[in-house]
């Protein structure tokens, strides 16, 4: 397997494990945990690459077909647009 897809899936292991009798939880919160460092490249992007991954994995989990309906989620939402690396900057 993968090393990188590896350690990713070894962090989400320990993130699911430590909410163990928590009901209720915000994807943002759980991404926000996860470090994506190892896929950090030199990017021309003015979003951090992690950032991007998170959002990209965020759009999944809540079956967000669009970016523009991500887009309001987020601007109604900023806390979680936040946790997932966007900065207001």
């Amino acid at each position: 397997m993968n090393p990188i897809i590896e350690r990713i899936e070894t962090e989400l292991n320990k993130i699911f494990g430590s909410l163990s009798g928590c009901y209720s939880v915000k994807i943002s919160s759980i991404l926000k945990q996860i470090d994506l460092s190892c896929l950090s490249k030199e990017t021309q992007s003015q979003f951090s690459l992690q950032a991007i991954m998170k959002l990209y994995i965020w759009k999944k989990i809540r079956a967000v077909k669009k970016y523009e309906e991500a887009e309001t989620h987020f601007l109604n939402n900023k806390h979680e647009a936040y946790q997932l690396g966007f900065n207001k900057d």
